[in-house]
Formats: structure tokens, sequence, C-alpha cells
């Protein structure tokens, strides 16, 4: 599922929203699986990349 978030953010990335909520839905439906911190990462880079400095401080602070 890890996986599959990533690619539809390469793939879509017109829409970052579809690949945070499918890493969110990740994070949600396997809260101890050992890509976690990367979805959470992921999700922080994505919202980086679009000017959402303060979802992305909060994220990156979630993994420190």
């Amino acid at each position: 599922m890890f996986h599959l978030a990533y690619m539809t953010e390469v793939e879509r990335a017109d829409d970052p929203n579809i690949a945070i909520q499918m890493y969110q839905d990740f994070i949600t439906t396997y809260p101890n699986d050992v890509w976690k911190v990367g979805g959470i990462i992921q999700m922080a880079s994505i919202y980086h990349r679009y000017g959402d400095y303060e979802q992305a401080v909060n994220l990156y602070e979630e993994i420190i």
C-alpha cells in the first residue's frame, strides 16, 4: 500500500491530495508498519513542495 501511495504521488503530481490521502490511509491501516515513518516523510515532503510549511513541520515533528 505504501508503494501504491508513492506511485500515485509520482503519477498524479498535479493533485497531491490523492497521494496524501493514500499515505494517511496507509498509516491508519498499518500503524506499526516499518514504512509508517516513510509515509510521514513523504506527506511532509508533499506539503513542503506545495508551500504548506506549517503542515510539513508538524509532520516532521511527529517523527523526531
